[in-house]
């Protein structure tokens, strides 16, 4: 089987290769059968064809056929071609299984076409456009047209020839591109010259990403209009030069891009000639939501060779899209243009008349509108046009006046709306109306005219409105309103409601007729019955249905005499009332004046209404609504003069926000008093009252007026975050006015202002509180007030510190107030509970308060006395300190200094309290005094525990202590897992920058179980550090002198520490402080310089850097069993060793050990100790160590030299330490010089292990 499929292959192969040998052989010799391949083509094409000469030849990739003198004839046309060479790819066209075209040539081609070209002109038999699309996109590598031409009728009927010097087609894998020139031209000669570029992306077979580029010079428009649009334009001649850019996404066009660079055209229409040029026109498309933009940023066009203003002109076609089932976007066209100029347009209008209906056509070419157009806008549904939407402004508009259709200059307007809906607000001058039968006897010249109208259209029917119209003709001076109602089914109805100025009233009124609003009486007697009112503008008001006037009936119709704009003033301490509206009836003998709105003073006055029902009784009545801010109705008040009372009092508050109410009054004719009642309503307004500079807010209720005497409805509000409701009762008496208020509120005191959340923490629940204020105004402005709250604090929880500690819900605690004072101060006194009293006087000042003196006593049934002087005295019960702190909010006192107002107090301040629990200690019987001298607080501090004076001046803490017990309760320091001494704080960040500087002098102090007789250090803060100056403990036979400093930077901590303690007897001083100590009754002195990772109180060990020196005197080591934890000679392991040399020398060593002293130096590096020179000048041995101890791991590596005799110096022990072969050699030499030297032995000791059981070995005796 194998095999079989083997020769068959060979068989194949053989068969292609011969196949390609006798085409490659027959190549030569294919002319001798051009008839036959003729004859196949015509039958193919159905077109009758002629070939002049076939050749061919065989290259590397197939076939080349060169064929020359091609001629095909048609009814439609003809076409010739001189030459065409076309290459085929044969392993190309084997791979595809079809015809792959390497290349084809056409030179000189010649074509004639008698018929317009349309999209189905090309159905010839097998050759259609889908197969010259597949050759040229599929099938066709490269194209080249080169000395062609195509003649072709135009839609204008004239013959075009285009000329292609040359044309290139390429297509590669995914890539198509295409460029050439082409030159137009007609039997007048060259209309054009264009070069075009085409560049394409394949994908999948389709043609997704490109651009096409055109550029056409001198480009006749008038060959391509058809016969039709070119006799309606008039176009006489025209040339454009024009560079173009199409770009297509994603198989569509995207966008696009056109300037014309320059261009002319002349026109005839309506017998003249206009002339039409552009410049550096540019004209953008871009596609939207399906549609398509067009957009022109600058108009450069100049007609009749002026130009035009640089406005824009833009066009949105959106297609119709079906967003829902219930609802779809219809096909929609929107235009906008800026800056025109009519009379510029007009050569285009002229131009496009074909298109525009006659009856406008009619009139344009004799009004000859002239202006500007600033900006108009149509979208206009195509579907629906009737439901076209439109914008537009425009300035300086005019016309000229034509028949019925008058003449208007400087014509202002703004139109918005739609066909549905619309509005136009205009403003004209110079109006000439012709006369008419219908409005006017005479022609009527209108000087002035502005105002806004309005259209609407629906089911209903239509109506027209005009507001705020303003006309002046003749000597006549109109303002006023209309309507125009023609619903449908019912009868159409007009209403006017005008002002009138005459200037000369009968010449004004000759320009209307007698029927068209009022009959012959009311025109004869108009002008007297104008004279009957004080005020001017007359109005006329015309109420009345079209259905009946103007000529149906006349006596119909309803008109009456109105003055509006009328100023009207009621009393002579009021503020005159303009626009007001006046009625006369003159059937019931009375007066009426309406305004349905009214402004005074800022105050809107609403459904206005002042009438004499009788002249017998001699009054005004007022009734109104009003509505403003209430500083308005403040200024009403006081010029109303209804209380002499009430503008002082409402002089003392400030209301936020609108208010409204009802007024009633009536004024009499003769100066009798006013009356006058009402009511105010508030909706969520809030109240400044500014002797207390503090608002109440949200409230909602109704105050109730009769003259000065106020009344109210239950008014709720806000004040300070809490509900409350009050009622207000005023009353005048001969003094002033007295007002009465009573409030009540339950409240939850966590949600106060200034309780910070951790305070309110402590405490729950509700207080339950009701006020009583009772208030005196005189008629001098004095107030004077007294006021009584009671607070049940029953339902209060609380877990507050001491005293206040553990209340528990339900247990009473009545709070009791009482305030009595006036404007300038008050005494504020009360109680807390049934134990607790105070008494205190505040001055209210212009920017804040001030506490002026204040006393509160514990242990007492009555309200305290007030102190002669100012100062604050407390008599607390015991209390916690440190807790109380810990509440204190500092944001909130921070924010209490950048307010505008101050709090003051007293400079002297007393306080005592029994017990004050504060930094860990309890102290007794404290007496705290605080006065200000010298721009200095001084603080005098008395109590069993402590004795002293502090001065706070300029951030600096100054503390001077006679004496000072300080044991605090918890234990100030403590051993953690690893044995490291650190401090139980958990601060370990604090900003230095909030502390003050210290300097601390003691002179008797008995501090966490130690007396000292001195302690002295200064701290002085800065940005990032804390450092220790002049640190001194002095204990008698002690003294510590040690300076340093802590560095905080971000979140790390850096400590650095330098001291030095000496004393006279390191016994004396271990007893002292209360620890055995393994050198006895030694002078001391120790050096340090450390520092180290981490706050003071809790170092990091492997951080620890640094020196330590030591220096003992003359002593002795005692018994040398363990002593306390923490000596320097225990970290060696001196105690151990010494024990050792007992065991093996104890015939020399005996309980006791002397030394004349005991030197040595230590380093720090990251928690290792390294020493290499620590001494011991023993009596019965001298001791050299060296060696590490390490920290970290409570480890130590040492080496001991021990020289047991006295005699023995120690730099025999300081060699053997450098080298144990170069110390033998001086211990040798030593007993040369020192026969009697026999029994001395020298022996040295490895020391390793742990610090608390080193393991001790001996290494070399000798």
């Amino acid at each position: 089987m194998r095999q079989l499929s083997k020769y068959l292959l060979l068989i194949l192969i053989l068969l292609v290769a011969l196949t390609l040998s006798g085409l490659r052989l027959a190549l030569p010799h294919i002319n001798n059968y051009k008839q036959q391949i003729v004859e196949k083509i015509e039958d193919y094409s159905g077109i009758p064809i002629k070939i002049g000469l076939l050749d061919a030849s065989w290259e590397s990739f197939g076939p080349v056929l060169e064929v020359h003198d091609i001629s095909l004839l048609h009814p439609r046309g003809k076409i010739t071609i001189q030459r065409m060479i076309i290459a085929l790819d044969v392993f190309k066209s084997l791979l595809h299984g079809r015809w792959q075209l390497r290349e084809v040539i056409v030179d000189h081609v010649d074509s004639h076409s008698n018929f317009r070209m349309k999209q189905t002109s090309l159905n010839w038999h097998g050759l259609n456009k889908n197969n010259i699309k597949n050759i040229l996109l599929y099938q066709l590598d490269h194209l080249m047209i080169c000395n062609s031409k195509i003649i072709f009728p135009s839609p204008s009927g004239a013959r075009i020839q285009f000329d292609i010097p040359s044309f290139t087609f390429l297509k590669t894998a995914s890539h198509y591109r295409g460029e050439g020139d082409i030159v137009c031209s007609t039997h007048k000669g060259q209309q054009g010259k264009m070069q075009v570029r085409i560049d394409l992306h394949d994908k999948k077979g389709l043609l997704i990403n490109g651009q096409v580029y055109l550029k056409a010079d001198e480009f006749a428009l008038k060959p391509w209009l058809g016969c039709f649009l070119e006799s309606k334009m008039g176009l006489n001649t025209d040339k454009f030069s024009l560079v173009s850019w199409l770009f297509i996404r994603h198989g569509k066009i995207q966008s696009g891009r056109l300037v014309l660079n320059h261009g002319a055209a002349i026109c005839n229409a309506e017998n003249k000639q206009h002339a039409i040029m552009v410049d550096r026109l540019h004209l953008q498309m871009v596609r939207v939501d399906g549609g398509f933009y067009f957009y022109i940023p600058q108009l450069n066009f100049s007609t009749d060779e002026i130009a035009w203003p640089k406005g824009s002109l833009s066009a949105l076609y959106l297609p119709a899209h079906l967003q829902s089932i219930s609802h779809n976007k219809p096909e929609e066209l929107r235009i906008r243009a800026t800056d025109l100029q009519l009379e510029l347009i007009e050569p285009i209008f002229t131009t496009l008349s074909f298109l525009m209906p006659d009856t406008i056509l009619s009139y344009w070419g004799k009004i000859h509108p002239k202006g500007h157009i600033t900006y108009i806008g149509l979208d206009i549904p195509l579907q629906q046009p009737e439901r076209l939407r439109f914008v537009g402004s425009w300035e300086d508009v005019s016309w000229q006046l034509c028949k019925t259709f008058p003449g208007i200059s400087h014509f202002d307007g703004i139109i918005s709306g739609s066909s549905i809906h619309a509005g136009l607000r205009f403003s004209l001058e110079k109006i000439v109306y012709p006369s008419t039968n219908v409005l006017s006897k005479i022609p009527l010249k209108i000087s002035h005219a502005s105002g806004y109208t309005s259209f609407i259209q629906n089911d209903q029917g239509w109506f027209i409105s005009g507001d705020h119209l303003n006309m002046k003709a003749n000597s006549l001076f109109i303002t006023g309103d209309c309507r125009y109602q023609h619903p449908k089914n019912i009868q159409s109805s007009l209403s006017m409601l005008s002002g009138t100025r005459f200037y000369d009233f009968r010449q004004t009124w000759r320009s209307f007729q007698e029927h068209f609003m009022m009959g012959a009486y009311l025109v004869d007697n108009s002008a007297g019955s104008q004279k009957i009112f004080v005020g001017y503008n007359p109005s006329l008001v015309c109420l009345k249905n079209t259905h009946d006037s103007p000529h149906n009936n006349q006596e119909q119709c309803e008109i009456f005499r109105r003055l509006i704009n009328t100023g009207v003033l009621f009393c002579p301490t009021w503020m005159p009332h303009n626009n007001l509206r006046i009625n006369l009836d003159f059937l019931k003998y009375c007066l009426r004046l309406e305004k349905r709105s009214s402004n005074s003073g800022g105050l809107i006055f609403q459904y206005i209404t002042a009438t004499i029902p009788s002249q017998k009784k001699e009054k005004f009545f007022i009734n109104a609504n009003f509505s403003g801010p209430f500083h308005a109705i403040h200024q009403f008040f006081k010029e109303v003069k209804i209380s002499k009372f009430s503008g002082n009092f409402l002089n003392k508050i400030k209301v936020n926000g609108d208010v409204s109410g009802r007024l009633h009054a009536e004024i009499p004719f003769y100066g009798d008093k006013i009356k006058a009642k009402g009511n105010i309503d508030f909706k969520n307004n809030s109240i400044l009252i500014k002797p207390l500079d503090n608002s109440i807010g949200h409230i909602n209720g109704s105050l109730y007026f009769s003259n000065g005497n106020i009344t109210s409805s239950l008014i709720r509000a806000s004040w300070l975050g809490q509900p409350i409701s009050f009622t207000i009762i005023t009353s005048e008496v001969t003094e002033g006015v007295i007002l009465n208020c009573m409030l009540k509120s339950d409240w939850q005191p966590a949600n106060l202002p200034g309780i910070s959340i951790e305070l309110a923490k402590y405490f729950r629940g509700y207080a339950h509180w009701t006020t009583k204020v009772f208030l005196k105004l005189s008629c001098k402005a004095y107030i004077s007030y007294e006021i009584q709250m009671n607070a049940d604090l029953r339902d209060i929880s609380s877990t507050l510190p001491a005293p206040l500690q553990h209340k528990a819900c339900r247990e009473a605690l009545p709070l009791v107030l009482n305030a009595k004072g006036n404007i300038d101060s008050f005494i504020l006194s009360g109680n807390l509970g049934r134990r607790n009293y105070f008494s205190s006087e505040f001055i209210l000042q212009k920017h804040g308060i001030k506490l002026a003196r204040a006393v509160w006593r514990d242990r007492t049934s009555k309200v305290p006395e007030l102190p002669v002087s100012e100062v604050l005295i407390f008599n607390l019960p015991a209390f916690n300190g440190k807790e109380w702190l810990d509440l204190i909010n500092p944001e909130l006192i921070k924010k209490y200094k950048q307010k505008s107002y101050s709090f003051t107090y007293p400079e002297k301040i007393n306080f005592t309290t029994p017990k004050l629990t504060l930094a860990g200690q309890i102290w007794h019987t404290i007496t705290f005094s605080a006065s200000k001298l010298e721009n200095a607080i001084h603080i005098n501090i008395d109590g069993n525990e402590l004795n002293g004076l502090v001065i706070l001046n300029n951030n600096m803490i100054q503390a001077n202590f006679k004496y000072l017990h300080y044991d605090p309760e918890w234990s100030i320091l403590s051993v953690a897992d690893n044995n490291i001494i650190v401090h139980p704080s958990h601060i370990d960040h604090f900003p230095f920058s909030k502390w003050l500087s210290i300097k601390l002098r003691c002179h008797d102090g008995w501090i966490m179980g130690q007396r000292l007789q001195q302690v002295n250090f200064d701290i002085t803060p800065n940005r990032e550090a804390l450092t220790l100056n002049y640190g001194l403990i002095n204990t008698g036979n002690t003294q510590l002198i040690f300076e340093g400093f802590w560095k905080q930077k971000g979140i790390q901590n850096y400590t650095f520490l330098k001291g030095n303690l000496k004393g006279s007897d390191i016994t004396s001083t271990s007893d002292y402080f209360g620890f055995n100590s393994l050198p006895k009754k030694s002078p001391f002195n120790i050096k340090c310089d450390l520092n180290w990772i981490g706050p003071p109180w809790r170092p990091y060990v492997r951080s620890i850097n640094g020196s330590i020196s030591i220096e003992l005197g003359k002593g002795e080591i005692d018994k040398a069993t363990v002593g306390s934890v923490g000596q320097i000679l225990r970290l060696v392991s001196v105690d151990a060793l010494l024990r050792k040399l007992k065991l093996d020398f104890s015939d020399t060593f005996g309980n006791r050990f002397y030394y004349d002293s005991i030197r040595g130096n230590g380093k720090l590096s990251n928690g290792v100790l390294a020493t290499h020179d620590l001494l011991i000048d023993g009596l019965s041995a001298d001791i050299a160590m060296n060696g590490l101890v390490n920290f970290i791991t409570r480890r130590i590596s040492m080496q001991a030299i021990v020289a047991p005799d006295l005699s023995s110096t120690v730099g025999v022990a300081t060699a053997f330490i450098i080298n144990p072969i170069v110390g033998a050699a001086v211990f040798a030499g030593s007993k040369v010089l020192a026969p009697l030297w026999n029994k001395i032995s020298l022996i040295c000791y490895n020391i390793t292990g742990s610090l608390g059981d080193p393991s001790i070995n001996k290494v070399l005796c000798k």
